[in-house]
């Protein structure tokens, strides 16, 4: 599985020093995000910022990177580029100067209309320093005549997905698009609150989560109160499915769902189809580590024998760290190895959430084989066939990246060197997550987003 998305975000308030907080938080964030890291803080006097390329313990390596870094409230970010090249230009939080005050902006998303904004808005005289979405956002609020009016003039204009946290010197601000696109969760403890991307980011701040943030609302945290600024118009939500199937931490709770159950229940639905087939092999085994989880369905459900059959190294970075065709499959076979003869002679079904680019599993099917010792290789993919690009933060551009894009499971079957293969049933992904068919994203499977139905305002001009 070779994917990357936009970004995950994070707030906190706290009675002390939110700073150390916001860099726990962001280390539990970690996996949505590796190319670059940022806090932002308020110390009731000045707004400052640290950030720069890499991983969070990259960035801040010591004592002294939090200098600084002083308040009770703050916010940060942990980055893939999905929008802008990946500099430390584009490093986030964005900072910009509103007639109201200084804001610090962190985006997870996607708008996919960002480069006409930002013509309509160089047109008034704003000076951009990246090319990220974010920074026309941050823009867009600071044309209000305060925060609140900032984001709901913003919100008009803007078509895709944004989760934002918005630093001011009265506290932080949470906004989810509409359409609830990405996830958002608010977290309370005995010494303040945090609203972060997903729910695993609370633990380690001695925090539980509360609820998520809804689609459309917008948030204010200031010393110890939390309450709803405004709520923008929802007509419908759209939550992404693969944030369940893939991109969320497994213990993270989004919107009700349990990710990891609900990775659980996906394998056991694949395990009861072989059941019905009358399928056999001697053992299953996932594809680590995306595809653990969805593993134990499989083994609860089939009652087969697990086998271990790959270590992931440690420390590896997730292979979609690196935005080349060719950097990925490096990555991929750098990150696994197969455990020699750990599959020797068996007929092993092999589990994994997705098959995107047809990098990395064509390699790890001849991993199995060659150096594992297995007889027959029968993958199990527990999301239908990816075949349309997503505009809305996940870093999917062109069909013809899609290694089931018109092909059949056939075709697909044979460029993996697989014995069989089977995909998840579209239906059964659906009916899983709790939610009707019409408040999900799906567009990675049919094509249709419904956050880009509405075609944004034309700005207005001032000059």
């Amino acid at each position: 599985m070779v994917l990357r998305e936009a970004c995950g975000v994070i707030g906190v308030y706290t009675s002390s020093k939110a700073a150390p907080l916001i860099y726990l938080g962001l280390m539990e964030l970690q996996h949505r995000g590796q190319e670059s890291a940022g806090i932002s803080t308020y110390n009731g006097h000045v707004m400052r910022t640290k950030k720069g390329m890499g991983l969070v313990t990259e960035v801040f390596r010591t004592v002294a990177d939090f200098e600084g870094l002083e308040g009770a409230f703050g916010i940060g970010q942990v980055r893939y580029s999905t929008a802008g090249s990946s500099t430390i230009e584009n490093a986030q939080p964005v900072v910009v100067k509103a007639p109201f005050g200084e804001l610090a902006v962190a985006h997870n998303g996607n708008i996919p209309n960002a480069d006409k904004m930002r013509s309509e808005i160089s047109k008034d005289g704003y000076k951009f320093t990246s090319t990220s979405d974010t920074e026309v956002i941050a823009h867009l609020i600071a044309q209000g005549s305060d925060v609140v009016d900032g984001i709901v003039l913003a919100s008009k204009e803007l078509v895709g997905s944004y989760s934002l946290t918005i630093l001011t010197k009265d506290g932080f601000y949470a906004v989810r698009d509409p359409f609830g696109v990405r996830p958002m969760a608010i977290g309370v403890g005995e010494d303040g609150y945090c609203i972060a991307s997903e729910s695993c980011a609370f633990p380690p701040l001695d925090m539980g989560l509360l609820r998520d943030v809804k689609p459309g609302e917008i948030v204010f945290v200031q010393n110890r109160e939390l309450v709803t600024a405004a709520q923008l118009p929802s007509k419908r939500r759209s939550h992404c499915v693969f944030e369940l199937i893939y991109f969320a931490r497994p213990d993270s709770i989004i919107d009700g769902v349990h990710v990891g159950n609900y990775r659980i229940a996906l394998g056991r639905r694949l395990a009861e189809r072989d059941s019905l087939a009358g399928f056999k092999a001697d053992g299953v085994a996932p594809l680590p580590y995306s595809g653990i989880m969805h593993e134990v369905g499989y083994q609860n459900a089939s009652g087969l024998p697990h086998n271990e059959v790959f270590m992931r190294k440690r420390f590896s970075h997730r292979s979609f760290t690196d935005p080349t065709f060719e950097g990925r499959r490096e990555k991929s076979e750098k990150k696994l190895a197969a455990i020699p003869d750990g599959a020797a002679g068996k007929s092993v079904v092999l589990v994994d959430d997705s098959i995107v680019r047809g990098t990395t599993t064509p390699w790890a099917v001849k991993q199995l084989k060659e150096k594992g010792g297995a007889r027959e290789v029968h993958l199990r993919i527990t999301s239908p066939p990816l075949i349309h690009p997503c505009p809305l933060g996940i870093d999917i551009k062109t069909e013809e990246e899609l290694a089931a894009n018109g092909k059949s499971v056939e075709d697909v079957r044979r460029m993996t060197g697989a014995d069989s293969l089977m995909y998840q049933d579209k239906d059964d992904m659906v009916r899983e997550t709790g939610f009707p068919e019409s408040e999900l994203c799906l567009g990675c499977w049919t094509g249709k987003y419904p956050a880009l139905e509405r075609e944004p305002i034309p700005l207005q001009s001032s000059q």
